[in-house]
Formats: structure tokens, C-alpha cells, sequence
């Protein structure tokens, strides 16, 4: 990629790297540096013109690739942990975490397997005991736990997580820190943007394969 204009907005240049599988790549820079923007182009959340550059993620490139085939890399070839924290209000812990196989056409096939992991993942990251807890009974650190289990219970390709330890103290930070080296260590990948230097040494602690990015403010 080379650039991305905001409508109305000044340019954000972008770096030009790629990502192989076992590897952690940290994205760090100052507010405004385009860490987010960077995150929400590679998810496909936001549309890449081929004027901009090239990106291509699990073999799919992006440039011009229209908003429902973008959709359709998650959650299975992207998982994506969002800065803001989002689970609906309506649902269980265990339901927001499975909710994106509930509503794809293979899920009655899938859906136990994903819950039996879903529930390993919440134990992982400490809030197994919320499992039929409602979001609104919940700490903002554990909700954002819970979010990071929704992005990696289909085992992705690739693992996107903006500014994932915004809302964690330091334990929690930790165990997230340890479910994504675990997954990454399976053969995953990981795009995280975070200018948060204690957690990136808790990533370094737990994987060798660390790789950082730095941006520049326009």
C-alpha cells in the first residue's frame, strides 16, 4: 500500500511489508500515524482503491474488492479484535463469541466445535466464570477479554487486534499476550497495532518471532 486519504483529510502513508505464518508484526506510532487505519484496510472493514496500492490477505487482494467479498474473510480467514469494545447487549458471553458461526450456513455443523473451543479460550484469558454472564454485568477488561477470544475461536489465517490491551491491567494484558503467542505458535498470524511497550515485551516474552513497525505522523 502507499497511501490513504480520509475524505476531506490529509494522506496517511502506509508501509509496504508482508507476513508469514508463526510471525507476530507490531504496528506502533503515534495517535494519527494511520496505525488503525492500517488494521481496518488489511480486515477489509474499509474499502483499499487499487489506486492506492496492493494488498492481498490469504491469497484474496483487496484493492477494489467490493464490501460483501471483503466481508466474507471474517472470521475464518481474519479474525478482528476492534479497538472499541462491542458485544451485543441481547446476547450471553458464549452466544457474542460464537455469533458470527451462528449466522453463516454451515452453522449447525460447526457450532458445537466452536463452542468447546470458545469455552478453552475463555478459560485461557480468565473469564471461563462469564460464560451465561450478560455484557452489561461485566468490567470493560473483561468484556475486551471476550472479544479477543470472538476473534480467535475460528483459529484465522491471520489475527488483527487494535490497541488490544487498551482496557487490560497488566495480568489480563498478559494472558492475551499468551493466547495470541499460542495461536501464532499453531502456524497463525498477527497484525497488532498498539503503542503500548509493556505489552509488546509481554509478546517478545512469549514468542521469538516479533517483528515491529513503526509509522510517522502526516
Amino acid at each position: 500500500m502507499n497511501a490513504f486519504r480520509y475524505a476531506g483529510g490529509a494522506a496517511i502513508a502506509l508501509p509496504e511489508f508482508d507476513m508469514k505464518a508463526g510471525e507476530i508484526v507490531v504496528v506502533s506510532g503515534r495517535s494519527g500515524s494511520g496505525k488503525s487505519t492500517l488494521l481496518h484496510l488489511v480486515t477489509g472493514v474499509l474499502a483499499l482503491e487499487k489506486a492506492s496500492g496492493r494488498a492481498s490477505v490469504c491469497d484474496v487482494e483487496l484493492a477494489g474488492l467490493a464490501q460483501t467479498d471483503r466481508d466474507r474473510l471474517r472470521p475464518h480467514h481474519v479474525g478482528w479484535m476492534p479497538q472499541r469494545v462491542h458485544l451485543i447487549s441481547a446476547l450471553n458471553v458464549i452466544d457474542n463469541v460464537l455469533l458470527p458461526f451462528t449466522m453463516g450456513a454451515s452453522a449447525v455443523a460447526s457450532s458445537d466445535v466452536f463452542r468447546v473451543r470458545a469455552r478453552e479460550l475463555l478459560r485461557d484469558v480468565g473469564v471461563a466464570q462469564y460464560e451465561t454472564a450478560m455484557p452489561s454485568t461485566l468490567s470493560v477488561g473483561q468484556a475486551s477479554r471476550v472479544c479477543a477470544v470472538r476473534a480467535l475461536v475460528a483459529t484465522p489465517k491471520l489475527l488483527c487486534a487494535d490497541e488490544p490491551s487498551a482496557a487490560l491491567d497488566r495480568e489480563s494484558a498478559a494472558a492475551i499476550a499468551q493466547a495470541m503467542a499460542r495461536y501464532v505458535r499453531a502456524g497463525g498470524v498477527a497484525l497488532i497495532a498498539t503503542h503500548d511497550r509493556a505489552f509488546i515485551e509481554a509478546l517478545r516474552s512469549q514468542s521469538e518471532s516479533v517483528r515491529e513497525i513503526a509509522l510517522s505522523a502526516p
